[in-house]
């Protein structure tokens, strides 16, 4: 997720056919009642989960500390967030949906589907495929959950109703980073029987700087610092026409190792699907654990970092204006 781009836009969550429980990410709010939720591209599995005996209700959430670098046009700071909500039952997915269109190696090229329904839903489900009305799940109110393990000291969350989001209160100021790679993080619900244990992961530093070049023809080389812990993912999601209608986006989960690069061939498919301006990348290190007793529940630690790349469009907006023979588009590009 890229929040707050240039040109006043805001890149909204895309929420592929990978449907889970609701996250934030970036420091922005997840959804409530009736949205979807998406669980941390690329999560990886970590630590222990476990709880007070409770039967598997089948509910499903993501509870996630989010660990955000600079958003990629300097405007939101680097900052840490805490953010969770649970669900009866998966949550319908809203807004654009992606399916997959190709696949290399670790990495998919995803193209958005737009379903049908005639008639239309009624507003308490969402059409999920052609003919298809899915009712919206139901959050759960889990009472107050504890956190420890975050600095600059462990914190207690009462549900906001009615959907039943958990967020820190407002006197909570965490720090940035939050913890110390490898330091434990919990989580506890005790009148829902539910405890999460996972372990913090490092900021994730994306090497270089400037924008990163996406040419048709060419693979795309990324390279980070690698963690001092194995058990992380990376997670990478390429969208170079979010602001012209959603065309398409690469997708990639990889071995947290420092390195990777997109396959030519993917890329060169997803530059032909079109460009529009302030085009970007973003990474995420990823460590998740699932709960024993409700394995649709999960404690996920994100690191995040955003970069915008060039395509060789000229990108314009609010506060950056086209050279005085171009006028800006409704993609903002300058033509």
């Amino acid at each position: 997720m890229i929040a707050a781009l240039g040109a006043g836009c805001t890149v909204e969550d895309d929420a592929s056919e990978e449907s889970g429980g609701a996250s934030g990410s970036g420091g922005s709010s997840g959804s409530g009642a009736g949205s979807s939720g998406k669980g941390a591209a690329g999560s990886g599995t970590g630590g222990t989960g476990a709880t007070g005996g409770s039967a598997n209700r089948g509910w499903v959430g993501n509870f996630q500390v989010t660990i955000a670098d600079t958003d990629a046009e300097g405007v939101t700071p680097a900052h840490s967030s805490v953010f969770g909500v649970v669900y009866d039952r998966p949550t319908p997915i809203e807004g654009v949906r992606f399916e997959e269109s190709e696949r290399e190696g670790d990495c998919r090229l995803l193209v958005p589907v737009n379903p049908l329904c005639d008639p239309d839903c009624d507003i308490d489900s969402v059409c999920t495929a052609n003919g298809v009305c899915t009712p919206y799940s139901t959050p759960q109110n889990l009472g107050v959950i504890s956190m420890t393990g975050l600095l600059p000291g462990d914190f207690s969350m009462d549900p906001i109703a009615p959907s039943y989001k958990y967020q820190p209160p407002g006197s909570v100021h965490l720090a940035y980073p939050p913890c110390a790679e490898g330091a434990p993080v919990a989580l506890a619900a005790a009148s829902a029987g539910l405890a999460l244990e996972t372990t913090c992961v490092a900021p994730l530093v994306l090497n270089g700087a400037g924008t990163i070049p996406v040419r048709a023809n060419e693979p795309v080389a990324l390279t980070w610092e690698a963690p001092g812990r194995s058990g992380t993912r990376v997670g990478i999601d390429l969208d170079i026409a979010h602001h012209g209608g959603a065309t398409g986006k690469i997708v990639c989960d990889v071995a947290d190792t420092g390195s990777f690069e997109i396959p030519e061939g993917l890329v060169t498919r997803l530059v032909s699907l079109g460009l529009a301006g302030f085009p970007a990348i973003t990474l995420t290190r990823n460590l998740s654990v699932q709960s024993s007793s409700e394995p649709g529940i999960e404690l996920t630690i994100t690191a995040s970092t955003s970069r915008l790349v060039d395509t060789g469009v000229l990108s314009c907006g609010s506060g950056t204006p086209c050279p005085d023979d171009l006028s800006c588009q409704t993609d903002h590009t300058c033509k």
